[in-house]
């Protein structure tokens, strides 16, 4: 099954086909909800991988699964957030080491998403051979188009890895050290120590 998505991650539908020459620093971002055969998947939020089909051979691209869900603003500020009367809840990225807190549903759920970029899109795979490294039972086929003038760009395939193939494909495109400079009292500068700025703000039922 094919999905077509565009840069953007909206469902189209093209059949023309071209070399994403001018897409080379833009990112292709989906959600669970565009590859409804993943969704439930709890392997495929770390396992989940990208081979792109090029010059009659598979090549593995890398990948990044980002897990989201809804959350309350009160428990990122560690305080009242709220206009008056009215809750303040916004889909937003989980993360264990932040306020965020872990996705509640740890499977490939329908507003996760996966992110990979265009530079890395091949052409569509005629033969029937899966790469190595992955579970021969589950792909997904991605038809990635140009949200300007509808054309192909080319092709992505998902897999999901037996556990021997890394989602990065040994090449992260992003990485950084998270450091807070502040310290607390004790000389800490962990987030959970120092980074609780709703503790003097007053309750929204102050206003009222």
């Amino acid at each position: 099954m094919t999905m077509l998505v565009p840069i953007l991650g909206v469902l189209l539908v093209s059949t023309a086909f071209s070399t994403p020459t001018t897409r080379y620093l833009d990112p292709v971002v989906i959600t669970g909800a565009d590859v409804p055969s993943l969704l439930g998947c709890v392997e495929c939020v770390h396992r989940l991988v990208a081979f792109s089909w090029t010059e009659g051979a598979w090549s593995q691209v890398p990948l990044q699964v980002d897990e989201r869900h809804i959350q309350d603003y009160f428990n990122i500020k560690n305080g009242e957030c709220r206009l008056y009367e009215r809750n303040m809840k916004s889909l937003m990225y989980a993360d264990a080491g932040t306020y965020s807190g872990v996705d509640e549903d740890d499977a490939l759920d329908m507003d996760d998403e996966i992110v990979f970029m265009a530079r890395f899109l091949g052409d569509k795979n005629t033969d029937l051979k899966n790469p190595e490294g992955v579970v021969k039972e589950i792909m997904e086929e991605l038809e990635v188009l140009d949200p300007v003038s509808d054309s192909s760009l080319g092709f992505m395939y998902l897999f999901l890895s037996d556990g021997t193939l890394d989602q990065s494909a040994g090449s992260p495109l992003v990485e950084y050290v998270f450091n807070l400079t502040t310290t607390n009292a004790n000389g800490s500068n962990d987030y959970f120590d120092v980074y609780n700025f709703g503790a003097s703000l007053p309750s929204y039922s102050d206003y009222k």
